[in-house]
């Protein structure tokens, strides 16, 4: 009877000892396949920026011929685009596994990335950077992380440079936050006197013609005083049905809090209907 148990007892452990294995094996294979597919899509993502640094820095370049007192800050963009599009041409030809992003698996995709790198060398990196040896522009950039950047960006010190985008907001709001002191967003830590006090009597005025143009006054004011280098930023419209009531093209309710401006929206089913939606 001891000898069965113990037959019995070994069967089991070893039935064990198979399915953990396998099991093992089965979580290791959807790991790795799971990581080539992050792998390829991060190498998609990739290759498609290319496409767009590249028109950046035509863009960049021709605005730098067309005025020459923008040169100095066209070619600081334009550097850091070059240097840019050379770190992610070689992370698509050699990987990154700390990404993860995989490299070419095939001859084609081979072939094709090494005909963007020799035209690149050849041909467009020589154009860059003979336009930025003209305009003399020496940087050196650091990335850092979002919380140390963070950290860097409110610590209340003018920095020697810092790259900031700053989201959307009424004309109003746009001098408010920027330029007013006490703002999170007042980065360049802009503190004027005489720029509040104009703030302050808009605030005050109720003639709304008379704010538009005490508005328009403080833009064109803090526009010259220049307390940020000025780079551009892409068009954002709002359109919507003639069904859609109570809204007026409000974007954010606040800091990208759209919910406020959702939550008051409503639908006149009726004329959806009469035009045929």
């Amino acid at each position: 009877m001891l000898a069965n148990t113990g037959k019995l007892s070994r069967k089991i452990v070893g039935m064990l000892v198979v399915f953990f294995v396998f099991a093992t094996g089965a979580i290791g294979l959807t790991l790795l396949i799971s990581w080539q597919l992050e792998g390829v899509a991060a190498a998609i993502n990739d290759a498609g920026s290319q496409r767009m640094r590249t028109y950046r820095m035509g863009h960049l370049m021709a605005r730098g011929l067309e005025s020459t007192a923008q040169e100095a800050t066209v070619g600081a963009v334009l550097d850091s685009e070059l240097k840019q599009f050379d770190k992610v041409l070689r992370n698509l030809q050699l990987g990154d596994p700390a990404r993860p992003l995989s490299p070419p698996r095939n001859y084609e995709v081979q072939d094709r990335l090494s005909e963007v790198g020799k035209a690149w060398q050849a041909k467009v990196r020589p154009l860059v950077a003979a336009y930025l040896q003209r305009v003399g522009v020496k940087l050196e950039l650091e990335p850092l992380e979002q919380g140390a950047f963070f950290s860097l960006l409110r610590s209340g010190k003018n920095n020697p440079a810092m790259a900031f985008t700053n989201s959307h907001g009424s004309p109003t709001t746009t001098l408010r936050k920027n330029f007013m002191p006490g703002q999170y967003t007042n980065n360049s830590q802009w503190n004027d006197p005489a720029f509040q006090d104009k703030m302050n009597a808009m605030y005050r005025e109720r003639d709304e013609p008379t704010r538009h143009k005490m508005v328009r006054e403080m833009t064109r004011d803090i526009l010259d005083k220049a307390p940020y280098i000025w780079l551009p930023v892409a068009y954002t419209y709002a359109a919507w049905w003639p069904w859609v009531k109570n809204y007026e093209g409000e974007i954010y309710g606040g800091g990208f809090w759209w919910q406020p401006v959702h939550a008051r929206i409503w639908i006149d089913q009726d004329l959806k209907k009469k035009m045929g939606f």
